[in-house]
């Protein structure tokens, strides 16, 4: 993406200070930290929603938070930290999907305030059916899809198999 900043430090276009990188994913310290040690992690290819990052890239982020937590704590010693998955900076038009790992210290400053309503219970039974009836669709259509794979490849197989009997016959 031409105007995406994380898109140009993946490609080295912009100077970045890289703490991993590899064909999947980059790590750099965020040049606007809210604390020491916030730190950004993005696929190197340009994903705007988590939805359309594939699992393996995924986890791979994941983990490298999870080992880079225990070097900030060893360097900073946090209290703790704030990792949250991002798609959206209000300063750029481009939208590129990054976890974020900040270290929280007493006093920082940070506060995280996720505005909150009072729901009705049936409103979240209602809601929670609703997300398991499409978790329930969507494994039923992944375990119809594998099915299928496996009918095709055993088709391919037969297929193969008859062709080689004729040649030998």
């Amino acid at each position: 993406m031409d105007e995406c900043s994380l898109c140009k430090i993946s490609e080295n276009i912009v100077p970045s200070f890289k703490i991993y990188e590899d064909e999947d994913i980059v790590c750099v310290l965020n040049i606007f930290p809210s604390n020491p040690g916030h730190i950004l992690i993005f696929p190197r290819r340009h994903v705007e929603r988590i939805e359309l990052l594939d699992d393996e890239t995924l986890v791979k982020m994941i983990i490298l938070a999870k080992r880079l937590t225990n070097v900030l704590q060893l360097i900073f010693k946090p209290v703790g930290y704030l990792l949250s998955i991002n798609t959206f900076r209000e300063y750029e038009k481009s939208k590129h999907i990054y976890l974020e790992v900040v270290p929280r210290f007493e006093e920082d400053g940070i506060k995280v305030i996720l505005p909150r309503r009072k729901v009705e219970l049936n409103e979240l039974e209602a809601l929670r059916n609703k997300i398991l009836e499409y978790l329930s669709f969507k494994e039923e259509k992944k375990e119809e899809t594998k099915q299928q794979e496996e009918k095709e490849k055993a088709d391919i197989d037969i297929n193969s198999m008859l062709k080689w009997l004729r040649k030998e016959i």
